[in-house]
């Protein structure tokens, strides 16, 4: 998978984070009021990392569960959308998984939103 693989239109809104061995692909175009990366489609938003996710990996499919969720498991960041990172997981266990872990050392706003990486331009 590479960000060459993503349509035009996410593609030219996304970087490969510099930082060696990082491994996201940031967002830079608007983040919806939760943080994450959204872009309008077709005429309707669409959360850009669950868009991508489909796009390269396949369904957001998990067997037994009506209401799968993505963990950014890598990274944690919102404004990621490398499926690399990401892992479908139930709800629940996506809860449980911020609690336990804190979001793994990730550093957050006010609102209590993780803070992507910032990128040099």
């Amino acid at each position: 998978m590479k960000i060459t693989d993503l349509t035009r239109t996410v593609r030219t809104k996304t970087i490969e984070c510099p930082d060696e061995g990082c491994g996201c692909w940031l967002w830079t175009g608007s983040l919806d009021s939760s943080g994450y990366a959204s872009v309008k489609m077709h005429g309707r938003v669409v959360i850009v990392h669950r868009y991508v996710y489909t796009k390269l990996i396949g369904p957001i499919i998990l067997e037994g569960d009506d209401d799968p969720t993505i963990d950014h498991l890598n990274c944690c960041s919102r404004a990621c959308i490398n499926p690399a990172h990401m892992q479908i997981v139930s709800r629940s266990e996506n809860s449980r998984r911020a609690n336990e872990t804190k979001h793994r050392g990730v550093k957050f706003d006010a609102a209590g939103n993780p803070i992507a990486r910032k990128v040099k331009s």
